[in-house]
């Protein structure tokens, strides 16, 4: 019989991989503790049997919509 815990640990990982991650390539017996912080403009490749602790990041946090100014979007001010 599977841990409960393990079991909702593996179900967490499955969910990054699959649906909050799935624009980058992540390869088998990927792990992620918790508050962790992908972001690749254009990738991110990861390789087998990779883990990356708890509170960790790959990208940056510096993304216009998370910085608290306006997002500048150039078709927008073009047409004004």
């Amino acid at each position: 019989m599977m841990n409960p815990v393990k079991w909702l640990k593996d179900l967490r990982d499955f969910y990054l991989v699959k649906v909050k991650w799935r624009h980058y390539q992540i390869g088998a017996g990927f792990h992620a503790g918790r508050q962790v912080f992908l972001y690749g403009k254009h990738s991110i490749r990861i390789g087998k049997n990779f883990y990356i602790g708890r509170f960790s990041e790959i990208g940056s946090r510096k993304l216009p919509h998370l910085s608290g100014r306006p997002y500048h979007h150039a078709a927008t001010d073009d047409a004004q």
